[in-house]
């Protein structure tokens, strides 16, 4: 084995995880101990704690607010959106024994085909274009660009549970693989860990915040 594999499949799942942990944690912390928002009522809040709970799965589950005012883009959004819970999913079950597959090549399929769907609407809709930013462009790269090395290199192989629990028990066994390309798909999984919490998709640790401090107020109806 040669210094990048060491390096890819050794040292930088620690960095990926170390970096992906304190930046959750900081802009959790952050966003908690904002200033209040004044209460002005710009939107109806939901008259319980279940009512706002079921408004926020409504969400996420089916990415209301973007059907209603940004259909162009909802189906994309719903296919990508789909597939990353499709591989936290696969994730969790992997690491606990459950062998889930094609789980986890179902998920990267939705990514890639999201992220595609979405960076070429951004292209070629006059309006998305306007308001896209590099940032935007280059996230969806990087998301088809991970998922589709995945998918290449079979990353959702049962054996490669072995290789997590071994970075948990702090005793990589990245020798267990022997492909060049598993590395490559490897590196930019680590990439995507480190990048999430340092980009604009942290979106998802912002939804309780989003809604609950911002749009409802902190209202404790």
């Amino acid at each position: 084995m040669n210094g990048w594999e060491y390096f890819v499949g050794v040292v930088m799942p620690y960095i990926a995880m170390s970096i992906f942990v304190i930046a959750a944690i900081y802009k959790v912390i952050r966003w908690a101990t904002a200033p209040k928002n004044l209460d002005w009522e710009l939107f109806p809040v939901p008259e319980s704690k279940g009512k706002q709970i079921a408004e926020m799965l409504r969400e996420i589950i089916v990415l209301y607010q973007v059907y209603n005012y940004n259909r162009k883009i909802w189906f994309q959004s719903l296919l990508l959106h789909y597939g990353l819970y499709a591989l936290g999913l696969w994730l969790v079950l992997t690491v606990i024994g459950v062998n889930v597959y094609y789980l986890g090549v179902l998920g990267a399929v939705g990514v890639l085909i999201g992220s595609v769907l979405l960076f070429l609407t951004r292209l070629s809709n006059s309006e998305m274009k306007m308001i896209s930013n590099a940032t935007q462009y280059i996230n969806l790269l990087l998301l088809m660009i991970t998922s589709g090395l995945a998918l290449y290199a079979d990353f959702f192989n049962f054996k490669i549970r072995d290789y997590f629990l071994s970075i948990l028990t702090g005793s990589p066994n990245y020798q267990i693989f022997d492909k060049p390309e598993f590395f490559l798909a490897l590196f930019f999984v680590e990439i995507f860990v480190l990048y999430l919490p340092l980009s604009s998709m942290v979106h998802f640790f912002a939804k309780y915040y989003t809604w609950d401090k911002i749009r409802w107020g902190g209202s404790s109806h």
